[in-house]
């Protein structure tokens, strides 16, 4: 590497400030200090192998800045400057490689991950706020970063309050709540005159949430407190796995809904919300960004605009182009269509009813959710089967939040450092 290089990535505490841990220099300043030094090799007395604090590595007395300033790089940070890639770069590439999923693979390769017991996550007392163990959390965030979808079952379902609950504990274990319209915390029941489709016993078919926002949140987790009805099964999809058998044997019509957005909406309740998004990312589902995002959402597609590009064609066909117009709109139905049967595809579908405790997390801009109808049991069916139905409570109750997806890499990053630490004895050197 370049000595401005080499200067740039000094860790001393000057360079690197104690409490705050952020650069007290400019790249620009450090190539700099080290342009006197040319190309020429430093001599042994310049740089030369050292130790400290146990740890083997190099010692650079600077002398452009007329040896006043010192810098040790240790091995492990040497090698970290020679790898290509930083650690901070699991925000934007996807480390924990994203396995796609149909039903049967997912049960079969996640059969010891897919589900964590809160007895095992919670290292506390029980009763007492969640103090998750790092290497539990550690797999559930793993599993959900490779699978978009993770179970904590037997969470405690008695504080209800959306201030004082343990879903708001479970999230906050792994960072901030995102905060939205519905607040921190929200609840899905069956309501009179409901303002979400939600909130009702109708079957509630495939969707992503708040697509009608510029960022919609890429996490969400699901905490069931009541579940004492009939039906109201959840479903899931993967969604990079659809996409990428869609692209494979429909590939212009995979085209057809990259290039053409679709608007999502929400206007109710005092409130108005708009976005487009395409239904499809640019770069395959394969690609390892962590911020490849599938965008299906029909309960809250607004009413269709005109149409922006046909089969084959990049730009939109002109306003007199009535003939374009037409074969670009059947163009986008027919994607649209074909797009809907794959996800519609049994295959895909990975269904369980909640129990009361189950919390699902799951990728909010990956993992399509669902849920069947459902309906209240009769007193005799209550009775029967002995369900306990509590007078002015809801029958099927689900609290929800929200994180954002920095806020996940981030508590995952840090845990893999643990868990690096704690399994392999590998230390993390800055």
């Amino acid at each position: 590497m370049t000595y401005a290089r080499l200067r740039d990535a000094c860790p001393c505490p000057a360079c690197i400030h104690p409490s705050t841990r952020q650069k007290t220099h400019t790249s620009a300043e450090a190539a700099a200090l080290a342009a006197p030094a040319g190309d020429a090799v430093l001599p042994e007395t310049t740089m030369h192998a050292a130790a400290e604090d146990g740890e083997r590595g190099i010692c650079v007395h600077w002398p452009t800045e007329g040896g006043r300033h010192s810098s040790f790089y240790s091995l492990p940070l040497l090698r970290r400057l020679n790898a290509g890639r930083t650690r901070g770069q699991s925000y934007i590439e996807n480390e924990l490689q994203r396995r796609l999923w149909t039903c049967d693979s997912l049960v079969r390769e996640t059969a010891e991950t897919l589900w964590t017991d809160y007895a095992d996550l919670h290292a506390g007392a029980p009763g007492e706020k969640i103090n998750p163990s790092p290497l539990v959390l550690h797999g559930v965030l793993e599993q959900l970063q490779r699978y978009g979808l993770a179970v904590v079952r037997g969470v405690p379902t008695t504080k209800t309050d959306n201030e004082n609950c343990d879903l708001r504990e479970l999230a906050e274990s792994i960072g901030l709540l995102r905060t939205t319209f519905y607040g921190e915390t929200w609840d899905v029941k069956n309501v009179p005159n409901a303002r979400n489709v939600a909130y009702t016993n109708l079957n509630l078919g495939l969707h992503m949430d708040l697509l009608y926002m510029a960022l919609p949140p890429r996490f969400q987790l699901l905490h069931c407190l009541r579940n004492r009805v009939y039906g109201g099964a959840s479903y899931f999809v993967d969604s990079f796995a659809a996409a990428k058998a869609f692209a494979e044997s429909h590939p212009d019509l995979y085209a057809v809904l990259q290039r053409n957005p679709l608007e999502y909406e929400y206007d109710n309740d005092g409130h108005y919300l708009a976005y487009r998004h395409p239904v499809v990312p640019r770069r395959s589902v394969d690609s390892t960004l962590m911020h490849t995002a599938v965008n299906w959402s029909p309960p809250f597609q607004a009413a269709p605009t005109r149409v922006a590009a046909r089969v084959g064609a990049v730009d939109a066909p002109a306003a007199h182009d009535v003939a374009g117009r037409v074969e670009a709109e059947r163009a986008l139905y027919a994607a649209l269509q074909a797009f809907q049967a794959e996800i519609d595809k049994p295959k895909y579908r990975f269904e369980f009813t909640m129990r009361e405790g189950d919390v699902v997390l799951f990728d909010n801009q990956r993992v399509l959710h669902a849920r069947t109808a459902f309906r209240d049991k009769s007193p005799a069916e209550a009775q029967a089967d002995g369900t306990e139905i509590v007078q002015g409570e809801p029958t099927r109750w689900l609290k929800g939040c929200y994180l954002d997806g920095s806020t996940v890499w981030d508590k995952l990053a840090t845990l893999q450092d643990y868990y690096q630490e704690a399994i392999h004895g590998v230390r993390r050197n800055i």
